[in-house]
């Protein structure tokens, strides 16, 4: 395959939950090879303490750097990096430090992520009740870095409001997003 979609998860939502388990599905029906990475021996409680999420940033950049380092990101023709929370700072950090020109999908990012990322590279996905991202700082940092923000009423930091009906239904406008977005 000459297409690769990389999964970065966030703290505590894996690949295995919705948002990243049915991207990952969209990334291989549109042909691409898809590498789940998974971050472990996270520090736990985390929220509202900088130190440990800081931390937390740390060991998964270095297990991604780990898992990632035998990829020659350059023999695809397109790389797209799907990630959730804390992963979505991973991403952004991983592909510029690594100069690989990529497009991303960011879920629920945090506020200082987006600004870690190229400006024009990709989308971004946020719920108004998510307690670790500002809506209007996420509006802000989009707007300068030319990211589309697609802000979910009511959402959480997992981008559902409790209510199945609308969860499923703000899931499959989601994942139509994105669908469009991958392209091909």
């Amino acid at each position: 395959m000459d297409k690769l979609a990389v999964l970065f998860p966030g703290i505590g939502y894996t690949n295995d939950r919705p948002l990243l388990y049915y991207s990952a599905y969209v990334a291989r029906h549109k042909g691409y090879e898809v590498k789940k990475l998974e971050f472990k021996d996270l520090p736990d409680g985390v929220f509202n303490d900088e130190k440990k999420i800081m931390r937390c940033f740390e060991l998964s950049l270095d297990q991604a750097g780990q898992a990632l380092s035998q990829i020659d990101f350059s023999g695809y023709a397109d790389v797209i990096f799907i990630s959730k929370s804390l992963g979505t700072a991973v991403a952004a950090v991983y592909a510029s430090k690594h100069n690989i020109d990529v497009r991303h999908i960011w879920y629920t990012p945090l506020d200082k992520s987006l600004s870690l990322a190229k400006p024009g590279t990709g989308i971004a996905f946020h719920g108004t009740s998510d307690p670790w991202a500002d809506t209007n700082v996420l509006n802000d940092v989009c707007a300068k870095r030319n990211i589309p923000l697609h802000i979910i009423e009511n959402a959480n930091h997992s981008l559902e409001t409790g209510d199945l009906a609308a969860d499923l239904s703000i899931l499959d406008g989601i994942l139509s997003v994105i669908s469009d977005y991958i392209g091909y």
